[in-house]
């Protein structure tokens, strides 16, 4: 069950404006040309589309967790 709710949760998980796919460490080049193309609104859009997998999609979840952008970039001297 874990997983179905983890899946539900990610379905309508909002992928922000800013995202930049080319950025996204681990994404094939064909899911980046893919996604910036398509800009699905949800995971589950990005899920939707053909060639993005599962993987590719847990990718982007954590991506945008973290709020890692190529404009935004998160560094560890901010943390002590």
């Amino acid at each position: 069950h874990d997983m179905v709710e983890r899946t539900a949760r990610m379905e309508h998980k909002v992928i922000p404006d800013w995202i930049d796919y080319q950025q996204v460490r681990g994404l094939k080049r064909e899911a980046q040309l893919k996604l910036d193309q398509i800009r699905p609104q949800t995971l589950g859009q990005a899920g939707r589309v053909s060639g993005i997998t599962p993987a590719d999609l847990a990718l982007l979840a954590v991506w945008i967790e973290r709020g890692l952008t190529a404009s935004n970039p998160t560094t560890d001297s901010t943390n002590p």
